[in-house]
């Protein structure tokens, strides 16, 4: 019996050494890997405030220059402005030596969704001109229709048979008003403008459709 006892014990002390070096490893093991986790968790955490000050900083940097191209935009149209303005004035007090009469400017718009414009055309002479000046005005429009080069003429645009042209009479300058239509499925390119003087002078200005359509998107054109 005594030596059943002892046989008993010293297999349980075998036992013993035998799974505790397991046992400590395996908390050891258990130790490194909650550690690792926190530090997986901490530069996570890290990565993701970073990357939000990023996205954040990127954010403020695109609204900077959207503001900036804005402000630059609103600069360039306020300068464009100036110009015709100088070149308006300079043309009445005889700053600029050519032509008596010039087609200083012409503005389109569309009229709601259909095929039809409004237009404004300026005239200006030289102060030093002298007399008034009188005549009429026409316009025709080029551009694609049915895949071939087309040219508009004042008859056309106006759908009417030998349509009245506009007619002016000034000293100085003159806004002429009036309205287009283009058929459907036309895609216009240019514009070109056409004063007859009384005397039997003519003088002709040519302006890109897209140029006349950015002109008449000012709302100081139409005043």
């Amino acid at each position: 019996m005594l030596a059943w006892l002892a046989t008993l014990a010293l297999a349980w002390w075998l036992g013993g050494e035998q799974a505790a070096p397991d046992l400590a490893a395996i908390r050891n093991r258990a130790a490194d890997s909650t550690r690792e986790a926190s530090e997986l968790v901490t530069a996570n955490d890290a990565a993701k405030r970073r990357i939000a000050v990023l996205e954040r900083s990127d954010q403020i940097s695109r609204l900077a220059n959207e503001s900036l191209q804005k402000t630059l935009r609103v600069r360039e149209g306020d300068l464009a402005k100036l110009r015709d303005e100088l070149a308006f004035y300079q043309r009445l007090v005889g700053g600029e030596t050519g032509r008596a009469l010039k087609i200083q400017r012409l503005a389109l718009r569309p009229i709601g969704r259909s095929n039809a414009f409004g237009f404004r055309v300026l005239l200006t002479r030289n102060a030093q001109a002298g007399e008034t000046n009188r005549g009429a005005v026409t316009v025709r429009v080029s551009g694609v229709g049915a895949d071939k080069l087309v040219q508009l003429e004042w008859d056309r645009l106006q759908q009417e048979t030998a349509a009245t042209p506009l007619v002016y009479d000034f000293k100085y300058f003159q806004q002429l008003e009036s309205s287009l239509i283009l058929p459907a499925g036309f895609e216009p390119d240019r514009v070109v403008v056409r004063a007859r003087a009384s005397d039997g002078t003519s003088v002709e200005e040519s302006f890109t459709w897209r140029a006349a359509l950015q002109k008449g998107g000012d709302p100081d054109v139409w005043q």
